[in-house]
């Protein structure tokens, strides 16, 4: 179904394409790279009451979901099965009919299994292995887990799988902590945020206090996404301890803030403080006594350390941002010479969560993400602050 001559919806159920018509209302594919699997949900308008008589609301109903906008390559392409479906509106009087608010799952989600498994695997060779049947595409970064058995001790699937995050040190980033997830385009990434961040922008987005047309990557909106205080200052200086198999302790210190005067983190403090404690024991099927366990356990301690500064935006449909890539934003102020490109807040980030939808009140598509960047560099030539303090 293409809307609009521009933005280009398929729904199927059962393999068999279904014509959503005036029946479809919005929908919203969720992905992030904080959480394996993606999310969708969508509103259906049902006033008939033929849907759910015909049992397409069934709970674990396969449905596959397509969506993109013409001017982008990448097509959102999901396999999924139903969780759930609650009547948000009802309609006539008589008749279980209205407006129905469904929730969908990824496929592997219905197909996860329970294991209890011993794998003489490297991780890559794992992941492979129990992901064969359901993403379309890996996208894995070489790591290094040594000449060890991982056990797998009555887990799912993919609660087995989410784990394997927090031993893998990588090769070429043997600093940096992974992160595991399948993107809305069914491809799953096992990468750390190095080689994520590294990554070219697949998007330069400019909001631009002057109205000069609107592009898909025109920005429509933009806020500051903040954490808090109480959540930023706990990462800066992280003792971890480690219990190892003989009983024994180990503590080693991280800290995030440094001194360096080129490089300056958005979040403000006292290196020197101690800020917070991360206790790990010894764990048979982790293997602690392994050196590179033992990396990966303390490089993860400053898991979210790495999104300090944060910005929500909003586009119009642009299916080629997805959580892992990388955006360039350009943003104006406004100063007492004109108007100027912002030397802080323009540049590089991540995008850690991606939105797509479709809003039929609005007749059109959107893409929200969250992006965030642990590091800036300042500039010689920053001296906007001559400008506010006295």
């Amino acid at each position: 179904m293409i809307i609009n001559n521009y933005f280009n919806f398929e729904i199927s159920y059962n393999g068999s394409d279904i014509e959503a018509g005036a029946k479809f209302s919005d929908f919203q594919i969720k992905d992030s790279i904080h959480k394996l699997l993606p999310e969708v949900s969508m509103t259906i308008s049902d006033m008939t009451g033929t849907y759910i008589d015909s049992l397409v609301f069934l709970e674990g109903s396969e449905f596959g979901i397509k969506y993109k906008n013409e001017e982008s390559e990448s097509q959102l392409n999901l396999k999924l099965v139903l969780n759930k479906y609650e009547l948000s509106k009802l309609g006539r009087l008589g008749i279980i009919n209205g407006e129905f608010r469904i929730k969908f799952e990824h496929f592997w989600y219905g197909q996860s299994r329970i294991l209890s498994s011993a794998f003489n695997n490297d991780i890559e060779s794992i992941i492979k292995i129990l992901a064969r049947q359901f993403p379309s595409k890996l996208d894995i970064e070489p790591c290094n887990n040594g000449d060890r058995i991982l056990y797998c001790p009555m887990k799912t699937d993919l609660e087995f799988l989410n784990s394997l995050k927090y031993i893998a040190k990588s090769r070429s980033n043997p600093n940096s902590i992974y992160f595991i997830f399948i993107r809305s385009d069914n491809t799953l990434i096992f990468r750390t945020y190095e080689s994520l961040y590294n990554k070219k922008p697949i998007a330069s987005l400019s909001y631009k206090t002057q109205n000069s047309g609107m592009t898909k990557e025109s920005i429509l909106d933009i806020r500051p996404f903040n954490v808090g205080l109480e959540n930023t200052m706990r990462a800066r200086n992280i003792r971890t301890i480690l219990k190892n198999k003989d009983g024994t302790f180990e503590a080693s210190n991280i800290k995030v803030i440094d001194n360096n005067t080129q490089i300056k983190t958005p979040s403000i403090g006292d290196s020197s403080l101690e800020t917070d404690f991360n206790f790990i024991d010894y764990s048979l099927d982790l293997k602690l006594d392994d050196d590179n366990i033992k990396d990966a356990h303390i490089n993860n301690s400053i898991r979210e350390s790495y999104f300090y500064e944060k910005f929500y935006i909003k586009l119009i449909l642009n299916t080629d941002i997805q959580s892992g890539e990388t955006v360039d934003i350009k943003v104006d102020i406004n100063t007492e010479s004109g108007q100027e490109e912002a030397i802080y807040l323009s540049g590089k980030y991540l995008v850690e969560e991606s939105i797509h939808s479709w809003s039929r009140a609005q007749n059109s598509g959107f893409t929200e993400i969250i992006i965030s960047r642990p590091k800036a560099s300042i500039p010689n030539n920053f001296n906007y602050r001559d400008k506010i303090l006295k």
